[in-house]
């Protein structure tokens, strides 16, 4: 290739490169969105065996993890773990009820299976859980 057509190409290239990265972002997040449903059946295993679920910090199962046992009834997170929940394994059979408030206070939702991103609103705002097998 000439030196003439690489010289005109790549300020080119350089342009769509982050554009594509944005479009590669943005179906990634779309994926995650849609994830939790294709991925109940197939994923609802939690990593110690006797656990309810597990909880992770970020999205797709990264960072920290907090195990839950069976039968779990917490009314409180902890300071380390409050607010910080962003995607979740129920182990099959079991489901996990998570709740925005102390005391199991304020809105309350269940999660089955895998569940890779818990969803905007859900992001980081669980402070209270129980856990049923």
């Amino acid at each position: 290739m000439s030196k003439r057509i690489i010289s005109a190409v790549l300020p080119v290239l350089t342009l769509i490169g982050p554009a594509c990265d944005e479009v590669e972002d943005a179906l990634a997040a779309e994926d995650a969105l849609a994830a939790p449903a294709a991925e109940a059946a197939d994923e609802g295993v939690s990593a110690r065996a006797g656990s309810c679920a597990t909880m992770y910090e970020h999205w797709h199962f990264e960072g920290e993890a907090k195990e839950v046992d069976a039968g779990a009834y917490v009314p409180w997170i902890g300071n380390l773990w409050n607010d910080v929940v962003s995607s979740v394994r129920v182990r099959s059979g079991c489901v996990l009820n998570v709740f925005e408030h102390v005391d199991f206070g304020g809105a309350q939702t269940s999660y089955q299976g895998s569940v890779p991103f818990v969803g905007e609103w859900w992001n980081d705002k669980v402070s209270a859980y129980t856990c049923e097998c």
